[in-house]
């Protein structure tokens, strides 16, 4: 399997906005094309994966620039080994594993 990415623009909206905007985009290009090919159903399932099971209020507390007010570029990944991960661009650029979110205050 081949890395698949898709870049998220961050300005005016955080993370967990522009991840869900996306995806409406791209459900109306699959929806709407004659021949939706591998790498629009990859990027469409990388993108609900990674809003299924992020912590968008971790991730916006661990770097301002993903609440939206300082403008971002950044990458959603799923490399090779299955692993997805968010990269982060600009002055400080670093990567972030996302792994499912835990609900400790949920009642079970």
């Amino acid at each position: 399997m081949s890395t698949v990415s898709i870049t998220l623009y961050l300005n005016g909206h955080c993370i967990e906005t522009e991840a869900k905007n996306q995806l409406h985009k791209l459900s109306e290009l699959i929806l709407n094309s004659d021949n939706v090919t591998s790498e629009l159903e990859n990027q469409y399932k990388l993108l609900y994966d990674f809003i299924t099971i992020a912590d968008f209020k971790a991730l916006r507390s661990m770097d301002e620039r993903l609440n939206g007010l300082i403008p971002l570029t950044c990458e959603l990944i799923k490399d090779d080994e299955g692993k997805t991960q968010l990269k982060i661009h600009g002055t400080n650029p670093f990567y972030v594993t996302i792994v499912e979110a835990t609900h400790d205050n949920e009642s079970r």
